[in-house]
């Protein structure tokens, strides 16, 4: 699957969990009334696209790619991948 793919379903997050999280953070507000820390706090509970490159390039910097990373450190064999990729991937 292209990275960009990847990308695109992962940022999806922000939109599919943003009135939750704003609504946490409307409770927080009325607790904490420090307006930086709740700042912060946001910055916390969404996505951006730099962590998700950033993932990208440790793995592929310390693994040599996705395929070994997930046959080395999370024992997956090619099996178990084919079947998570038939499940998975359109």
């Amino acid at each position: 699957m292209p990275r960009e793919t990847i990308v695109r379903d992962y940022m999806m997050v922000n939109e599919f969990t943003g009135d939750v999280v704003e609504g946490h953070l409307e409770k927080l507000k009325e607790r904490l009334h420090n307006p930086q820390l709740i700042n912060c706090i946001r910055e916390l509970m969404q996505v951006k696209e730099s962590y998700i490159y950033s993932v990208f390039a440790a793995i592929d910097e310390n693994f040599g790619g996705m395929e070994n990373f997930l046959k080395t450190e999370m024992g997956l064999d090619g099996g178990r991948l084919e079947l998570l990729r038939d499940r998975y991937l359109e």
